[in-house]
């Protein structure tokens, strides 16, 4: 799932990267970072990717699947949690058609100064691991 919304998440970041920065957590405790290199090379992400072997970041946000997106102010209000868009409705079961795109309207009235109307959605996708 998560390599199937690389073209999404690659058309917001070059639409606003300029007022939001993207980060791609790595959250499972077995990331390294030649594979995360090779991931970032085989699917042209133009944004950091880190790790969270400790999970600091997945405790922060409380994440439990991934693909899941934050969004939190510069002063660390979470804005945004949740799925990208309604692509997938379970795991191993994909749309013909994507109904509603959460992520995208979520940036934009971010962007333009409004309150989210639905700052949280349930993620479809892999359980996060944390520990070995």
């Amino acid at each position: 799932i998560c390599q199937s919304y690389t073209l999404t998440l690659k058309e917001l970041y070059k639409k606003y990267n300029s007022k939001i920065e993207f980060v791609g957590v790595f959250p499972n405790y077995y990331a390294d970072l030649d594979s995360m290199a090779a991931f970032k090379e085989k699917y042209s992400i133009p944004f950091e990717l880190i790790t969270d072997k400790d999970a600091t970041l997945t405790k922060h946000f409380k994440a439990s699947i991934t693909p899941e997106v934050f969004v939190e102010s510069a002063g660390g209000k979470l804005l945004y949690s949740g799925r990208i868009d309604d692509s997938f409705y379970a795991i191993g079961k994909r749309r013909n058609v994507i109904t509603s795109s959460e992520l995208s309207d979520a940036l934009i009235q971010i962007v333009s100064g409004h309150p989210v109307a639905v700052p949280k959605t349930q993620a479809v996708g892999c359980i996060i691991s944390i520990s070995k």
